[in-house]
């Protein structure tokens, strides 16, 4: 009697084909959302951020509002304090939970006349290279046993693919969390339980 010897493996293509989009979207969701606005710096999420801003012929320089980065705006009107030809103020930690880019708008009596000024400022949930080091180490893991053909590799590899899929859907990618970094998490997610549960069948019915 003849048994069933097939070996467990997916088509190179496939592996390739979600490799290649992957790729693609992370690469979109880097360069989504470019402005020209100055950026005054990368702050932990959390954290109190001092705000500031100079003129050298002003009397008030407020703060208007603040667009987080899921859209939303912060109405606040708030006068800066004054030190020399140096404003200031600070962004309260309970503000800045969220991950990404913060838009800071605020007016101001230049010369005597209204001037309207903005910049922004960026919020990381976590450290690059910890994103890269798990991207590579659960990739590698999932290649790796297709190519050895072993299931328990690729499954465990899909076990830790899942997990991050699911972590960054909901933490963003370093400084980012947006739908470009949601598209590529659920990728993550898809391909995980995709080839996991492939593995898991393997191993069941060998």
């Amino acid at each position: 009697m003849k048994t069933n010897t097939k070996k467990f493996l997916l088509p190179s293509k496939f592996i390739s084909l979600c490799l290649f989009i992957l790729f693609f979207i992370s690469f979109a969701s880097a360069s989504f959302g470019f402005t020209d606005l100055k950026n005054i710096g990368l702050y932990n999420q959390g954290e109190e951020i001092k705000l500031i801003q100079t003129c050298s012929n002003c009397t008030y320089i407020n703060i208007t509002t603040i667009k987080l980065p899921d859209g939303s705006i912060l109405d606040f009107d708030e006068t800066m304090t004054k030190d020399g030809t140096t404003y200031n103020w600070t962004l309260d930690s309970s503000h800045t939970s969220l991950i990404g880019e913060y838009t800071v708008n605020g007016i101001g009596d230049l010369n005597g006349n209204n001037q309207i000024w903005n910049y922004k400022f960026d919020i990381k949930g976590g450290n690059l290279g910890f994103f890269v080091l798990i991207f590579i180490l659960t990739y590698g893991l999932v290649v790796y046993g297709l190519k050895i053909k072993n299931e328990w590799v690729s499954l465990i590899g899909c076990f830790g693919l899942s997990i991050f899929g699911i972590y960054t859907s909901f933490n963003g990618i370093d400084i980012y969390k947006n739908l470009m970094t949601n598209v590529v998490s659920y990728i993550n997610l898809g391909i995980g339980l995709g080839i996991g549960f492939e593995a898991l069948r393997e191993i069941t019915y060998k």
